[in-house]
C-alpha cells in the first residue's frame, strides 16, 4: 500500500477456477490457458442500490464502476505482463470489467445514523434496535478481497455485543 492509493483501486489478480471461457481448440494445447481475474475495489456511489419498482420487486440500479476502480483496473492490466514474463505467455485478453463479482453486498449498509445506512457499527438497525444484521450485506464498500472473513468477523462482533 502507499500513497498511490489515492489515485487508483488496489487489485487483486486470481485464478479464474469457472473456466467459462472454455479450453483450447488446437491439438495437444487442451490445458495450455490460464484464465485470470483482477478485481478491483469500488467506491461507495449512492447510484448504485437496490429499489423497490412499482410492484415492490427488488430492482438494482448499477451505474457501473466507478473511475477510481477503473484505474485500478487499467494499472493492473498494464503491469500485467511484467507480473507474467517468467512464463511462455503467447496473448493476454482483455474481457472487461465484469458488473459483479457474486459477492452480494452493501444493501444494508453499516454506518453511523439512518440519514446514510440501516444499522451501526454493531449490526444493530438503526430504528428496530431488537433487529440485528449479519452478513455482508452491511458492507458500506466492497474491497478486492473476498469477504467471508470480515462477515465472520463482523457477526462474531454482534453476537458478542447480544451476549454482554
Amino acid at each position: 500500500d502507499g500513497p498511490h492509493r489515492a489515485e487508483h483501486a488496489a487489485a487483486l489478480v486470481y485464478f479464474e477456477n469457472r473456466w467459462q471461457h472454455g479450453m483450447r481448440a488446437e491439438k495437444g494445447r487442451l490445458r495450455q490457458t490460464l484464465p485470470l481475474v483482477i478485481v478491483t475495489e469500488n467506491l461507495l456511489d449512492p447510484e448504485n442500490r437496490v429499489v423497490l419498482d412499482e410492484e415492490d420487486n427488488a430492482f438494482v440500479s448499477f451505474k457501473g464502476a466507478s473511475d477510481y476502480a477503473t484505474k485500478g483496473m487499467a494499472k493492473a492490466l498494464e503491469r500485467l505482463p511484467g507480473l507474467l514474463e517468467p512464463l511462455p505467455v503467447e496473448k493476454i485478453f482483455d474481457r472487461g470489467i465484469r458488473p459483479t463479482e457474486s459477492h452480494v453486498q452493501g444493501t444494508l449498509r453499516m454506518g453511523t445514523g439512518p440519514a446514510d445506512s440501516v444499522v451501526d457499527r454493531d449490526m444493530i438497525h438503526h430504528q428496530l434496535r431488537n433487529l440485528v444484521v449479519v452478513g455482508t450485506s452491511t458492507y458500506p464498500s466492497c474491497s478486492c478481497a473476498n469477504p467471508s472473513l470480515t462477515a465472520a468477523a463482523l457477526s462474531l462482533r454482534a453476537a458478542g455485543r447480544l451476549a454482554a
